[in-house]
């Protein structure tokens, strides 16, 4: 029930009418495909991001820069950078969580225009670049401070929170900042050698058995495994 009016999804059934309670309509279709500018605001760190990466001459930069000559296609190293930056920016440190990131994360998502590279991809660029990969987190969180966006850079730095408001950013002293830069080199160093040592082991990600395929066969071992768990407390059993 949505404003008086009954909401039928695309199978012609009506929703429950529960006035004033708002759920997820996952068969909805949407008439008009959203723009994937709208999809973060202006106020998100993953255009900072976006904006920093397409103000650089990466070849300059020593990045090595494939051309369409060489092979098929190939995901542009700008979009591989991007992700590496965001990661590096939100303590994400290996590669099978990058690929994860780049599909569940809107900020990836709209940084990547939807692309999701691999983390085959994404180990490649990173172990053919990994000077300059390094230099430009550092260079990151310069731009970042110079920017007035200290919050940012601390975060990147050592994962701390703090105000983000310019007001308070503008009062950083110098020492504080000369701090920041001691730690930013070794918070640079931490990143690249976690990074080889999660690809070395190989850390994979969870995905749902086979058994829990389908929406039908999950719920109905979802809703046993409730009745199972429901029986054993009145039974006294705990798992």
């Amino acid at each position: 029930m949505r404003g008086g009016m009954y909401y039928k999804g695309i199978n012609g059934s009506s929703e429950a009418e529960m006035k004033g309670e708002i759920r997820a309509e996952y068969d909805r279709m949407l008439m008009f495909p959203p723009s994937v500018e709208d999809w973060v605001g202006e106020e998100h760190p993953a255009r900072f991001v976006r904006d920093f990466v397409e103000s650089l001459d990466l070849r300059e930069l020593g990045f090595a820069v494939p051309t369409s000559e060489v092979g098929g296609s190939f995901y542009a190293p700008a979009l591989l950078l991007k992700v590496w930056l965001y990661g590096y920016m939100h303590g994400i440190r290996s590669t099978r969580r990058l690929e994860r990131a780049c599909r569940e994360h809107m900020g990836l998502i709209w940084l990547t225009g939807r692309n999701a590279p691999d983390h085959n991809s994404l180990w490649r660029f990173f172990d053919t670049n990994r000077k300059a990969i390094s230099q430009l987190f550092k260079q990151s969180v310069k731009v970042a401070v110079k920017c007035e966006m200290v919050g940012m850079a601390v975060h990147a730095i050592d994962g701390t929170k703090i105000r983000s408001n310019s007001s308070w950013n503008k009062m950083v002293s110098a020492e504080a900042l000369e701090r920041m830069q001691e730690k930013l080199d070794r918070s640079v160093a931490d990143f690249m050698t976690e990074i080889e040592r999660q690809e070395q082991e190989g850390i994979g990600e969870y995905k749902l058995p086979s058994a829990m395929h389908g929406t039908l066969r999950r719920k109905e071992k979802i809703q046993k495994a409730l009745r199972e768990l429901e029986e054993s407390a009145q039974c006294g059993f705990v798992i």
